[in-house]
Protein backbone atom coordinates (compact mmCIF):
# COMPACT_ATOMS: atom_id res chain seq x y z
CA UNK A 1 0.00 0.00 0.00
CA UNK A 2 1.34 3.43 -0.96
CA UNK A 3 1.13 5.95 1.79
CA UNK A 4 0.93 9.71 1.31
CA UNK A 5 4.46 10.08 2.69
CA UNK A 6 5.87 7.84 -0.04
CA UNK A 7 4.29 9.86 -2.87
CA UNK A 8 6.85 12.66 -2.34
CA UNK A 9 4.85 15.23 -4.32
CA UNK A 10 6.01 18.85 -4.37
CA UNK A 11 4.03 21.97 -5.07
CA UNK A 12 5.81 22.24 -8.41
CA UNK A 13 4.57 18.74 -9.31
CA UNK A 14 1.02 19.83 -8.54
CA UNK A 15 1.46 22.95 -10.69
CA UNK A 16 2.69 20.86 -13.62
CA UNK A 17 0.00 18.22 -13.12
CA UNK A 18 -2.70 20.86 -13.37
CA UNK A 19 -1.03 22.54 -16.36
CA UNK A 20 -0.61 25.71 -14.31
CA UNK A 21 2.05 28.33 -15.01
CA UNK A 22 4.77 29.57 -12.70
CA UNK A 23 5.52 33.30 -12.89
CA UNK A 24 8.08 35.85 -11.76
CA UNK A 25 6.72 39.30 -10.97
CA UNK A 26 9.27 42.12 -10.48
CA UNK A 27 9.02 44.22 -7.36
CA UNK A 28 6.34 46.86 -7.99
CA UNK A 29 5.87 45.19 -11.37
CA UNK A 30 2.74 45.60 -13.47
CA UNK A 31 2.84 42.32 -15.36
CA UNK A 32 4.28 38.83 -14.98
CA UNK A 33 6.84 36.70 -16.79
CA UNK A 34 6.68 32.91 -17.26
CA UNK A 35 9.37 30.92 -15.41
CA UNK A 36 10.45 27.42 -16.45
CA UNK A 37 12.63 26.58 -13.44
CA UNK A 38 12.03 26.01 -9.75
CA UNK A 39 15.74 26.13 -8.84
CA UNK A 40 18.18 29.02 -8.87
CA UNK A 41 20.22 28.98 -12.06
CA UNK A 42 23.26 30.15 -10.10
CA UNK A 43 23.36 28.00 -6.96
CA UNK A 44 20.70 25.39 -7.80
CA UNK A 45 18.90 26.09 -4.52
CA UNK A 46 15.15 25.41 -4.50
CA UNK A 47 13.19 28.62 -5.08
CA UNK A 48 10.29 29.63 -2.89
CA UNK A 49 6.91 29.26 -4.59
CA UNK A 50 3.98 31.31 -3.39
CA UNK A 51 0.71 32.87 -4.52
CA UNK A 52 -0.34 36.22 -5.87
CA UNK A 53 -3.78 36.97 -7.23
CA UNK A 54 -4.66 33.25 -7.57
CA UNK A 55 -1.45 32.54 -9.47
CA UNK A 56 1.75 30.71 -8.58
CA UNK A 57 4.84 32.94 -8.33
CA UNK A 58 8.50 32.19 -7.63
CA UNK A 59 10.71 34.25 -5.32
CA UNK A 60 14.41 34.61 -6.11
CA UNK A 61 16.99 33.21 -3.69
CA UNK A 62 19.89 34.78 -1.78
CA UNK A 63 21.93 35.01 -4.99
CA UNK A 64 19.80 38.04 -5.92
CA UNK A 65 20.37 39.93 -2.67
CA UNK A 66 21.61 43.15 -4.32
CA UNK A 67 19.80 45.51 -1.91
CA UNK A 68 17.73 46.95 -4.74
CA UNK A 69 13.95 47.26 -4.47
CA UNK A 70 13.44 46.94 -8.20
CA UNK A 71 14.13 44.42 -10.94
CA UNK A 72 17.83 44.06 -11.78
CA UNK A 73 19.88 41.73 -13.95
CA UNK A 74 21.36 40.23 -10.76
CA UNK A 75 17.89 39.18 -9.58
CA UNK A 76 16.57 38.08 -12.92
CA UNK A 77 19.47 35.80 -13.83
CA UNK A 78 18.57 33.54 -10.90
CA UNK A 79 15.45 32.43 -12.78
CA UNK A 80 16.10 33.45 -16.44
CA UNK A 81 19.02 32.95 -18.84
CA UNK A 82 20.87 36.22 -19.47
CA UNK A 83 19.24 36.85 -22.87
CA UNK A 84 15.75 36.39 -21.43
CA UNK A 85 16.64 38.46 -18.37
CA UNK A 86 17.57 41.38 -20.64
CA UNK A 87 14.26 41.04 -22.48
CA UNK A 88 12.40 41.10 -19.15
CA UNK A 89 14.24 44.27 -18.07
CA UNK A 90 13.47 45.91 -21.41
CA UNK A 91 9.81 44.95 -21.21
CA UNK A 92 9.59 46.24 -17.65
CA UNK A 93 11.25 49.52 -18.64
CA UNK A 94 8.86 50.00 -21.56
CA UNK A 95 5.94 49.41 -19.24
CA UNK A 96 7.19 52.02 -16.77
CA UNK A 97 7.82 54.64 -19.47
CA UNK A 98 4.68 54.01 -21.55
CA UNK A 99 3.06 57.29 -20.46
CA UNK A 100 6.16 59.50 -20.82
CA UNK A 101 5.60 61.88 -23.70
CA UNK A 102 9.33 62.29 -24.33
CA UNK A 103 9.67 58.60 -25.27
CA UNK A 104 9.12 57.47 -28.87
CA UNK A 105 7.14 54.36 -27.90
CA UNK A 106 4.59 56.56 -26.14
CA UNK A 107 3.57 57.91 -29.55
CA UNK A 108 4.18 54.86 -31.78
CA UNK A 109 2.01 52.72 -29.48
CA UNK A 110 -0.78 55.21 -30.14
CA UNK A 111 -0.64 54.80 -33.90
CA UNK A 112 1.85 57.52 -34.88
CA UNK A 113 4.58 56.80 -37.41
CA UNK A 114 8.21 56.82 -36.29
CA UNK A 115 8.80 60.14 -38.09
CA UNK A 116 5.79 61.74 -36.42
CA UNK A 117 6.88 60.33 -33.05
CA UNK A 118 10.34 61.91 -33.44
CA UNK A 119 8.72 65.28 -34.20
CA UNK A 120 6.32 65.02 -31.26
CA UNK A 121 9.13 64.09 -28.84
CA UNK A 122 11.17 67.01 -30.15
CA UNK A 123 8.27 69.39 -29.51
CA UNK A 124 7.77 68.04 -25.98
CA UNK A 125 11.48 68.42 -25.19
CA UNK A 126 11.58 71.94 -26.62
CA UNK A 127 8.54 72.92 -24.56
CA UNK A 128 10.07 71.54 -21.37
CA UNK A 129 13.43 73.15 -22.08
CA UNK A 130 11.79 76.55 -22.50
CA UNK A 131 10.41 76.26 -18.96
CA UNK A 132 13.80 75.46 -17.45
CA UNK A 133 15.31 78.20 -15.24
CA UNK A 134 18.50 77.85 -17.28
CA UNK A 135 16.59 78.80 -20.45
CA UNK A 136 15.27 82.08 -19.12
CA UNK A 137 16.70 85.32 -20.47
CA UNK A 138 19.89 86.30 -18.72
CA UNK A 139 20.12 83.04 -16.76
CA UNK A 140 23.66 81.95 -16.00
CA UNK A 141 25.36 79.46 -13.73
CA UNK A 142 23.25 76.39 -14.57
CA UNK A 143 25.77 74.84 -16.96
CA UNK A 144 29.09 73.31 -15.88
CA UNK A 145 30.53 75.14 -18.89
CA UNK A 146 30.03 78.54 -17.27
CA UNK A 147 32.30 80.13 -14.63
CA UNK A 148 29.22 81.17 -12.66
CA UNK A 149 28.34 77.51 -12.05
CA UNK A 150 31.71 76.80 -10.45
CA UNK A 151 31.70 80.05 -8.49
CA UNK A 152 28.41 78.91 -6.96
CA UNK A 153 30.20 75.69 -5.97
CA UNK A 154 32.73 77.73 -3.99
CA UNK A 155 35.54 78.12 -6.54
CA UNK A 156 37.39 81.41 -6.98
CA UNK A 157 36.83 83.31 -10.21
CA UNK A 158 40.19 82.28 -11.68
CA UNK A 159 39.71 78.62 -10.65
CA UNK A 160 36.20 78.66 -12.13
CA UNK A 161 37.55 79.89 -15.45
CA UNK A 162 40.17 77.13 -15.36
CA UNK A 163 37.50 74.49 -14.69
CA UNK A 164 35.55 75.66 -17.73
CA UNK A 165 38.70 75.74 -19.84
CA UNK A 166 39.49 72.14 -18.86
CA UNK A 167 36.00 71.03 -19.88
CA UNK A 168 36.21 72.82 -23.20
CA UNK A 169 39.25 70.82 -24.30
CA UNK A 170 36.84 68.03 -25.28
CA UNK A 171 35.31 70.35 -27.91
CA UNK A 172 38.45 71.06 -29.93
CA UNK A 173 40.45 69.49 -32.71
CA UNK A 174 43.19 68.47 -30.27
CA UNK A 175 40.72 66.26 -28.38
CA UNK A 176 39.63 64.46 -31.55
CA UNK A 177 43.20 64.00 -32.78
CA UNK A 178 44.28 62.54 -29.45
CA UNK A 179 41.30 60.22 -29.45
CA UNK A 180 41.18 59.05 -33.07
CA UNK A 181 44.60 59.89 -34.52
CA UNK A 182 45.58 62.77 -36.83
CA UNK A 183 43.64 61.85 -39.98
CA UNK A 184 40.51 60.31 -38.45
CA UNK A 185 40.49 62.94 -35.70
CA UNK A 186 40.33 65.72 -38.26
CA UNK A 187 37.50 63.92 -40.07
CA UNK A 188 35.51 63.48 -36.83
CA UNK A 189 36.08 67.11 -35.83
CA UNK A 190 34.91 68.37 -39.22
CA UNK A 191 31.82 66.15 -38.96
CA UNK A 192 31.03 67.75 -35.62
CA UNK A 193 31.42 71.24 -37.05
CA UNK A 194 29.26 70.31 -40.05
CA UNK A 195 26.58 68.92 -37.75
CA UNK A 196 26.59 72.12 -35.72
CA UNK A 197 26.35 74.29 -38.84
CA UNK A 198 23.34 72.25 -40.00
CA UNK A 199 21.67 72.76 -36.63
CA UNK A 200 22.56 76.44 -36.68
CA UNK A 201 21.10 76.90 -40.16
CA UNK A 202 17.86 75.25 -39.02
CA UNK A 203 17.80 77.50 -35.95
CA UNK A 204 18.31 80.54 -38.18
CA UNK A 205 15.26 79.57 -40.22
CA UNK A 206 13.14 79.35 -37.07
CA UNK A 207 14.62 82.41 -35.37
CA UNK A 208 16.46 84.88 -37.65
CA UNK A 209 17.34 87.08 -34.65
CA UNK A 210 19.97 84.54 -33.66
CA UNK A 211 22.24 86.20 -36.20
CA UNK A 212 22.01 89.42 -34.23
CA UNK A 213 22.68 87.72 -30.92
CA UNK A 214 25.93 86.22 -32.23
CA UNK A 215 25.94 83.40 -29.67
CA UNK A 216 27.37 80.00 -30.54
CA UNK A 217 28.29 76.90 -28.60
CA UNK A 218 31.55 75.29 -29.66
CA UNK A 219 34.28 77.94 -29.97
CA UNK A 220 36.33 78.34 -26.84
CA UNK A 221 39.37 80.29 -25.76
CA UNK A 222 42.63 78.38 -25.36
CA UNK A 223 44.49 78.31 -22.05
CA UNK A 224 47.36 80.31 -23.52
CA UNK A 225 45.09 83.03 -24.89
CA UNK A 226 43.36 83.42 -21.52
CA UNK A 227 46.66 84.49 -19.94
CA UNK A 228 46.42 87.63 -22.08
CA UNK A 229 42.70 88.04 -22.69
CA UNK A 230 41.29 87.18 -19.26
CA UNK A 231 42.86 90.13 -17.36
CA UNK A 232 41.45 92.52 -19.96
CA UNK A 233 38.06 90.80 -19.84
CA UNK A 234 37.89 91.10 -16.04
CA UNK A 235 38.88 94.78 -16.20
CA UNK A 236 36.29 95.90 -18.75
CA UNK A 237 33.46 93.34 -18.80
CA UNK A 238 31.46 95.21 -16.13
CA UNK A 239 31.66 98.37 -18.24
CA UNK A 240 31.01 97.08 -21.74
CA UNK A 241 29.88 93.80 -23.35
CA UNK A 242 32.81 91.58 -24.32
CA UNK A 243 32.53 88.30 -26.21
CA UNK A 244 35.13 85.74 -25.13
CA UNK A 245 34.90 81.96 -25.39
CA UNK A 246 35.17 81.15 -21.71
CA UNK A 247 31.74 79.67 -21.03
CA UNK A 248 31.08 77.69 -24.16
CA UNK A 249 28.61 80.02 -25.86
CA UNK A 250 29.93 83.55 -26.17
CA UNK A 251 32.54 83.67 -28.92
CA UNK A 252 31.56 86.26 -31.52
CA UNK A 253 31.30 85.66 -35.24
CA UNK A 254 30.84 87.62 -38.43
CA UNK A 255 29.10 86.34 -41.53
CA UNK A 256 30.54 86.48 -45.04
CA UNK A 257 28.12 85.21 -47.69
CA UNK A 258 27.45 81.58 -46.71
CA UNK A 259 30.35 81.21 -44.25
CA UNK A 260 31.01 82.49 -40.76
CA UNK A 261 34.24 83.46 -38.99
CA UNK A 262 34.75 83.26 -35.24
CA UNK A 263 36.92 85.71 -33.32
CA UNK A 264 38.71 85.23 -30.02
CA UNK A 265 37.90 88.51 -28.26
CA UNK A 266 35.32 90.98 -29.52
CA UNK A 267 33.83 94.24 -28.28
CA UNK A 268 31.10 95.05 -30.85
CA UNK A 269 30.25 98.45 -29.38
CA UNK A 270 33.83 99.63 -29.83
CA UNK A 271 34.39 97.67 -33.05
CA UNK A 272 37.43 95.92 -31.58
CA UNK A 273 38.57 92.38 -32.30
CA UNK A 274 41.63 90.70 -30.79
CA UNK A 275 42.92 87.47 -32.32
CA UNK A 276 45.36 85.31 -30.35
CA UNK A 277 47.65 83.27 -32.63
CA UNK A 278 49.56 80.26 -31.42
CA UNK A 279 52.73 79.81 -33.47
CA UNK A 280 52.01 76.07 -33.86
CA UNK A 281 48.70 76.83 -35.58
CA UNK A 282 49.41 80.16 -37.31
CA UNK A 283 52.49 80.92 -39.42
CA UNK A 284 54.21 84.14 -38.34
CA UNK A 285 55.70 85.57 -41.54
CA UNK A 286 57.56 88.26 -39.56
CA UNK A 287 59.55 85.72 -37.54
CA UNK A 288 60.04 82.81 -39.94
CA UNK A 289 62.54 82.74 -42.79
CA UNK A 290 61.48 81.84 -46.33
CA UNK A 291 62.80 78.31 -45.88
CA UNK A 292 61.04 77.94 -42.52
CA UNK A 293 57.78 79.12 -44.10
CA UNK A 294 58.15 76.49 -46.83
CA UNK A 295 58.68 73.74 -44.25
CA UNK A 296 56.09 74.96 -41.74
CA UNK A 297 52.92 72.89 -41.18
CA UNK A 298 49.99 73.69 -38.88
CA UNK A 299 49.71 71.32 -35.94
CA UNK A 300 46.88 68.77 -36.37
CA UNK A 301 45.48 70.16 -39.65
CA UNK A 302 48.88 69.93 -41.43
CA UNK A 303 47.97 73.00 -43.53
CA UNK A 304 50.85 74.85 -45.19
CA UNK A 305 52.01 78.31 -44.12
CA UNK A 306 50.62 79.87 -47.33
CA UNK A 307 47.18 78.39 -46.74
CA UNK A 308 47.02 79.43 -43.07
CA UNK A 309 48.24 82.96 -43.82
CA UNK A 310 45.62 83.23 -46.59
CA UNK A 311 42.87 82.13 -44.19
CA UNK A 312 44.02 84.63 -41.55
CA UNK A 313 44.12 87.39 -44.16
CA UNK A 314 40.56 86.65 -45.27
CA UNK A 315 39.44 86.66 -41.64
CA UNK A 316 41.07 90.05 -41.08
CA UNK A 317 39.51 91.53 -44.21
CA UNK A 318 36.05 90.33 -43.18
CA UNK A 319 36.46 92.01 -39.79
CA UNK A 320 37.71 95.23 -41.37
CA UNK A 321 34.87 95.20 -43.92
CA UNK A 322 32.48 95.25 -40.95
CA UNK A 323 34.28 98.28 -39.53
CA UNK A 324 36.39 96.46 -36.92
CA UNK A 325 39.94 97.18 -35.84
CA UNK A 326 41.66 93.80 -35.54
CA UNK A 327 44.69 93.41 -33.29
CA UNK A 328 46.74 90.20 -33.52
CA UNK A 329 48.56 88.91 -30.44
CA UNK A 330 51.09 86.07 -30.70
CA UNK A 331 51.98 83.47 -28.09
CA UNK A 332 55.59 84.63 -28.49
CA UNK A 333 54.68 88.17 -27.36
CA UNK A 334 55.39 89.33 -23.84
CA UNK A 335 52.17 88.82 -21.86
CA UNK A 336 52.26 92.17 -20.03
CA UNK A 337 53.07 94.07 -23.20
CA UNK A 338 50.25 92.31 -25.03
CA UNK A 339 47.78 93.22 -22.27
CA UNK A 340 48.95 96.85 -22.46
CA UNK A 341 48.43 96.89 -26.26
CA UNK A 342 44.84 95.71 -25.92
CA UNK A 343 44.13 98.06 -23.01
CA UNK A 344 45.48 101.06 -24.92
CA UNK A 345 43.29 100.19 -27.91
CA UNK A 346 40.20 99.92 -25.73
CA UNK A 347 40.92 103.15 -23.84
CA UNK A 348 41.47 104.97 -27.12
CA UNK A 349 38.11 103.78 -28.46
CA UNK A 350 36.34 104.65 -25.20
CA UNK A 351 37.70 108.18 -25.36
CA UNK A 352 36.20 108.56 -28.83
CA UNK A 353 32.69 107.85 -27.55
Amino acid sequence: MITRKKLDFTLLDVIKLNNEQLYYIPYNGYHKFTVSTSHCLKCNAALVIGFRKDEFIVSTCKCSADNKNYATLEKLTTVFPVSEANDVLLSFAKRKTRNLQNVLTHWTSRGHTHEDAVQLVSEVQASRSSLSPAAQKGARGYSIRTPEYWIKQGYSKSDAVQKVSNLQVTNGLEFYVNRYGTDEGKVQYEKRIAKWLTSYTRAMELDPTINERKMVGFCNASKESLKVLMPVYEKYNDKIRIYLGIDGNTEYFLRDDDSIRFYDFTIPELKIIVEFHGSKFHANAELLSEQQLLEWKSLFSNDSADLVIAKDTVKRKIAESHGYTLLTIWDTDDVNQAITKITNLIEGKLNEI
